[in-house]
């Protein structure tokens, strides 16, 4: 059996209004803060986001995607990730859970911010900026 494109774009779509339905009330029992001021139209478009961004790092479990969002909404990251943080993302030898759940605790703990000192030298240099 061939399924065509248009049969799988309706797939995906019926997928994304049911990840989108059981992700509204996620938000709204998690981050009543964040959405206090958020019409649901406004909510669909950031699930929708985080769904498209996701899915660039071939992130496609719900599950995954609701840790990317729960992150993004306390942490937050600009529209390019820094490439520390990025990497954890995009480990071809890795599933998406473990890429998920790496790039989550890299974020969390901020390491990728670190400056890395590679030489006596980067010391002296760091010394010296002070």
């Amino acid at each position: 059996m061939i399924i065509g494109n248009n049969q799988l774009e309706s797939f995906n779509e019926i997928n994304l209004e049911k990840f989108i339905s059981i992700t509204i009330p996620f938000l709204k029992n998690n981050f009543q803060e964040f959405i206090k001021d958020k019409p649901e139209s406004e909510l669909i478009s950031i699930i929708s986001l985080i769904v498209k961004w996701a899915a660039q790092y071939k992130v496609h479990a719900g599950i995954n995607i609701q840790k990317l969002l729960h992150h993004k909404i306390v942490y937050g990251w600009g529209n390019l990730l820094p490439e520390k943080l990025e990497k954890y993302l995009v480990d071809p030898e890795l599933h998406e859970n473990f890429r998920t759940e790496n790039f989550c605790a890299e974020l969390v703990s901020e390491r990728y911010k670190l400056i890395e000192i590679n030489s006596d030298s980067d010391l002296r240099k760091l010394a010296e900026i002070k």
